[in-house]
């Protein structure tokens, strides 16, 4: 691919290279030429007509459309679930939805988002055991938000696992917290990684993944 830049000559004499200057600024070049690069500097404004955004990064126009080179700001956090008894003294009504102030947490996972329209993606899976039956549910929460839901009817001494999956645009660069909560209907112990019919060492733990998506 036929590259446009600003090629400076070495410094030193006898070096067999060139150094190439890629354009850059706050503005996507109008009437690029195919193979054209450009280095976006800042965010582009939010567009008012369906027009293509671009956050900053390089970019290689191909023809049609701006490219971006680069994926440096792409972020990926993960957090443990660790084993552990959960005793739960007062079971959750299932009439409401679930609420950020109830539950049980079990993971958080910090991240701050590279661009105001970044998609944030996560996952965790679990292993979850109750002794007594009735729902169970996972649920993440940015902030107070609900983002991600799982729930599984469990049959007390029949460990299920869990698994939890979410899409999330937080529309912000600020710092967002995601936190992983346990909750069930029913009074017991619940059993987090671990199981009454199974001996663990105390370390068996999955994860809390967070990505953000560019």
């Amino acid at each position: 691919m036929k590259s446009y830049g600003t090629y400076n000559p070495p410094e030193t004499v006898g070096l067999e290279f060139i150094r190439m200057a890629v354009p850059s600024g706050r503005v996507m070049p109008r009437a690029p030429v195919p193979g054209e690069l450009f280095n976006l500097e800042v965010d582009m404004p939010e567009p008012t007509t369906p027009v293509p955004w671009y956050c900053r990064g390089t970019y290689a126009f191909d023809g049609i459309s701006w490219k971006r080179l680069n994926d440096g700001s792409r972020q990926r956090k993960s957090a443990l679930i660790g084993s552990r008894d959960i005793e739960v003294e007062r079971a959750t009504s299932t009439a409401n939805p679930p609420a950020a102030t109830s539950g049980y947490a079990i993971s958080t996972v910090l991240i701050t988002p590279s661009n105001r329209k970044a998609c944030i993606s996560g996952s965790a899976t679990l292993w979850v055991d109750h002794t007594k039956s009735g729902h169970v549910w996972v649920a993440c929460y940015r902030g107070t938000v609900l983002v991600g839901l799982v729930a599984e009817y469990i049959t007390a001494g029949q460990p299920r696992t869990l698994g939890i999956s979410f899409m999330d645009h937080p529309g912000t660069i600020v710092e967002q917290l995601y936190t992983l909560k346990i909750d069930t209907d029913s009074v017991g112990f619940l059993h987090v990684n671990q199981c009454t019919k199974f001996v663990f060492d105390g370390m068996s733990a999955t994860a809390l993944t967070v990505t953000e998506n560019t």
